[in-house]
């Protein structure tokens, strides 16, 4: 699970991974909001 708690950044930039960009990036949108 990303945490974006501590890097105010996106997950994008630690994985790359075009596999994981779309997955990781809906779950970024969701932790930040909370």
């Amino acid at each position: 699970m990303p945490k974006p708690a501590t890097d105010p950044l996106p997950d994008n930039q630690v994985k790359p991974e075009p596999a994981l960009e779309k997955r990781t990036r809906r779950t970024f949108s969701a932790e930040y909001k909370l």
